[in-house]
């Protein structure tokens, strides 16, 4: 064996094997002061929505493609009705906007006021639609368009299988 071949061999037997997929990241943390349409009337950060798969969605009321993907939210959130799954539209909309705007529109998914962009901020939103898989641990998943959000990706987080 010449010392090229030696060398690459040792170095090849020190190297210990990974057959584990790279970790993702953690999802950057943050807090909604109001929440509407919700079982909660705030979320204090991802903490309060551990041991769940979270979609959360960027969106504003003025945004045509995101009052578009509404209805297809509605029924993905149906399908998945009973498992252990957030969605959770964030707008910095005020409430005195949103209200009424929700009484003219069925949405399904809790929605999120966060004027004070404390939310908004850690995910470095400058357009919208945008929306995020957070795994049940709160590992950032997928940055990943709604309309290309599918009941299969969901489950696959909530199996723990996901891959981006």
């Amino acid at each position: 064996m010449d010392k090229t071949s030696a060398l690459l061999a040792a170095l090849l037997a020190s190297a210990s094997p990974s057959s584990a997929a790279p970790k993702a990241p953690r999802a950057p943390d943050f807090s909604v002061a109001k929440v509407l349409g919700a079982p909660v009337a705030k979320v204090s950060g991802l903490k309060d929505l551990a041991g769940k798969v979270v979609y959360l969605e960027f969106w504003a009321t003025w945004c045509p493609p995101c009052v578009a993907g509404i209805p297809r939210t509605n029924r993905l959130i149906e399908k998945l009705a009973g498992e252990p799954v957030v969605f959770l539209f964030v707008t910095d909309e005020p409430e005195e906007k949103i209200r009424p705007w929700l009484e003219r529109r069925e949405v399904k998914a809790w929605v999120g006021l966060d004027v004070a962009k404390k939310t908004l901020g850690p995910y470095k939103i400058r357009s919208r639609p945008k929306g995020f898989l957070i795994g049940k641990d709160g590992a950032l998943l997928a940055d990943i368009y709604p309309d290309h959000l599918s009941e299969a990706d969901v489950r696959a987080a909530l199996a723990g299988t996901f891959v981006p």
